[in-house]
């Protein structure tokens, strides 16, 4: 019985390192394609970067984008409740646009994404937001964290 007991201890040891080895693959991928997107931007000359502020009105990360590719990073977030998530928007004329979810890597929070995708979409006005949403069911919870894109 002993013998079995310290069996399953030392299986259940190996599938939790195995989950943890497996997340951790997950969040260095993640990280090096946040870091991709983030170096091809920055290789555009005409690229921009705008300060997120948290509701308190403190520093809360970026946004940055080119005419290809819009990275959000920050660091103030916690991961979200079960069945919650951040989702970002652009808010333009009183109407949210949903346009991401941010992904946790550690104690880092990103979103990026290709411009390609949204090909009628200006990233050049409006407010970006990110606010905590249920995962599935309304949204329009007011912003955790938000950026002025310009005018």
């Amino acid at each position: 019985v002993a013998a079995l007991v310290v069996l399953l201890a030392g299986a259940r040891v190996v599938v939790d390192r195995t989950t943890q080895q497996d997340q951790a693959r997950r969040d260095v991928a993640a990280l090096e394609a946040v870091s991709a997107a983030t170096e091809r931007l920055l290789r555009d000359p005409s690229h921009r970067v705008v300060e997120l502020t948290t509701t308190t009105g403190g520093p809360g990360g970026s946004i940055s984008w080119s005419a290809h590719d819009f990275v959000v990073l920050t660091s103030v977030l916690v991961p979200p409740p079960e069945g919650q998530v951040y989702r970002c928007w652009i808010e333009r004329d009183g109407t949210r646009s949903p346009v991401g979810q941010m992904a946790f890597a550690g104690l880092t929070a990103f979103w990026y994404g290709s411009l390609y995708e949204w090909a009628t979409t200006s990233f050049g006005s409006g407010v970006f937001g990110v606010s905590l949403e249920p995962a599935s069911g309304p949204e329009g919870h007011p912003p955790v964290l938000s950026g002025n894109l310009g005018s």
